[in-house]
């Protein structure tokens, strides 16, 4: 996976006299389209077979799923997502000192989605042999659960996201941090973090009942679960929106307006994904077919298999602390 970032650093340093990548456009578009290229050929490699052969196999609906959403749109995300970290955590600019985040927006973005891509190769390799019990992640079941559940529970969703909100906005009418984005976006990964663990144990209790998911999992476990997905892709979500906030539309990520907003479609965002994460690991529990630990790792795979571990130990605890990453994608 590191070639696909050579090749982007590389691309960079060639390019970077005739291509105005100070243009966050510009930008963006390069991140995309090295991208698309390095998922398709990354894919190919998961799938141990050649592109005439998954033309006929996979179809061009897939392949340009591939290429399009998981290699342009996702390294466009990530680009996003590391320009608007360097900028808030480390005060290191892009519209100040475009060419370092401009390089390292090309090469982490082109490396994350070689990997990605390559793990669902693999996938889907692993289905053309034979094994269904797992399907691609396009996101359509996490949209038909968003459609089928009940207004019972899009209630409760409703209600712990005003909660989340009415604590943001709290804490930004007291002025608690003056202004300070990096403590406001690590408070809104703590809180978002917060209520998707909670959002999670609740859809994968079969009672309901989170706190008695939680204590079953076991603390460390479930610590390990908020730090990852939860946190992680809390703040994840929230630098992608303030990376289009900030380079694209230039507006000021300081205004509270905005920073309540953002953090508004962040935790909606990861309670819904948390949501369905609880309610397909409950199903695939209940089902009790295994997958392999390394499957189980990918994060584009874990949280949308049909059916996870013949064991209830290890691989569990593995398939907990994997990522929905493909609903980010999605």
């Amino acid at each position: 996976m590191l070639v696909s970032g050579f090749v982007a650093f590389l691309l960079y340093r060639f390019l970077k006299e005739s291509v105005a990548f100070s243009n966050p456009l510009i930008l963006l578009g390069g991140s995309g389209s090295i991208a698309l290229m390095a998922s398709l050929w990354a894919y190919r490699m998961g799938r141990e077979s050649t592109f005439p052969a998954m033309w006929r196999e996979d179809g061009i609906i897939r392949l340009a799923w591939v290429g399009g959403w998981i290699g342009g749109v996702y390294a466009m995300q990530l680009a996003l997502l590391v320009l608007a970290l360097l900028a808030i955590f480390v005060q290191y600019n892009f519209l100040v000192h475009p060419e370092g985040p401009a390089m390292m927006a090309l090469i982490i973005a082109s490396t994350a989605v070689a990997r990605d891509a390559f793990e669902l190769g693999c996938v889907r390799r692993l289905e053309c042999a034979g094994h269904s019990f797992v399907r691609m992640p396009t996101g359509r079941g996490f949209r038909q659960f968003l459609r089928e559940t009940s207004p019972l529970l899009r209630r409760q969703g409703l209600v712990v996201l005003a909660i989340g909100l009415s604590v943001i906005s709290m804490l930004l009418w007291l002025e608690v941090y003056n202004n300070n984005m990096l403590i406001h976006v690590m408070l809104v990964g703590v809180w978002g973090a917060v209520l998707a663990h909670v959002a999670y144990f609740k859809m994968r209790s079969d009672a309901g009942h989170w706190w008695h998911a939680l204590r079953a999992s076991g603390w460390w476990q479930g610590l390990k679960f908020w730090l990852w997905p939860c946190l992680t892709f809390t703040l994840t979500y929230y630098l992608i929106q303030a990376g289009v906030v900030l380079f694209l539309a230039g507006a000021d990520l300081t205004h509270p307006g905005i920073q309540l907003a953002l953090a508004g479609a962040t935790m909606a965002l990861m309670i819904s994904y948390s949501a369905y994460l609880g309610s397909r690991t409950l199903a695939e529990w209940q089902s009790r077919q295994g997958v392999s630990e390394n499957l189980s790792r990918c994060p584009f795979v874990s949280s949308l298999l049909r059916t996870m571990r013949s064991k209830s130990g290890e691989a569990d605890a593995l398939a907990e602390s994997a990522n929905a990453t493909s609903t980010h994608t999605s």
